[in-house]
């Protein structure tokens, strides 16, 4: 697998590759190794390598209102009282 003949080309967002590249650069990862990587991981386990999920209603909800702007602040001093208020 250590042959590196073929080439991968994809469009993608331009913000989005600055974003990922600007959080791999502060891991010490390049961008080509981050997917050789992540397709590496499909290859040897078979299987997609991030867990997917669909939202169910209640987060769904909870998205929505974030980006309407209707979050809820909560303060919460401590751990403990983090806890306390669970």
């Amino acid at each position: 697998m250590a042959n590196l003949t073929d080439q991968l080309n994809i469009r993608i967002d331009h913000q989005l590759k600055i974003g990922a590249e600007n959080v791999l650069n502060e891991l010490g990862i390049k961008t080509a190794d981050a997917i050789r990587m992540f397709l590496t991981q499909i290859y040897l386990t078979k299987s997609f390598p991030i867990e997917l999920k669909i939202p169910n209603k209640k987060t769904i909800e909870a998205i929505s209102a974030g980006e309407r702007g209707e979050t809820t602040q909560t303060d919460i001093v401590g751990l403990r009282s983090m806890f306390e208020s669970l």
